[in-house]
């Protein structure tokens, strides 16, 4: 935050610490835990993962790859000149 006023920096800092109380207090996220089948969960996610999804799930991952690959690319490209 090179720059900022001391009044900038105060602010941000309000911010973050009330950021972090309201996580703590669990008000950010009012959620009836009740509703969450915790034992059934992760497998559920495996069989969609698995067998109804795997092809997006792969395509998705070789783009991600690639944005990857193509990024690293342009990086050394702009360092070399």
């Amino acid at each position: 935050m090179e720059g900022n006023t001391t009044e900038e920096k105060s602010v941000v800092d309000m911010v973050q610490i009330n950021s972090i109380t309201a996580m703590d207090k669990g008000d950010l996220l009012d959620v009836d835990r009740s509703l969450i089948k915790t034992n059934e969960e992760p497998l559920g996610l495996a069989d969609l993962l698995i067998g109804k999804f795997v092809l997006p799930f792969e395509a998705v991952s070789l783009l991600l790859l690639a944005t990857l690959i193509g990024g690293l690319a342009l990086a050394r490209r702009q360092e070399g000149g």
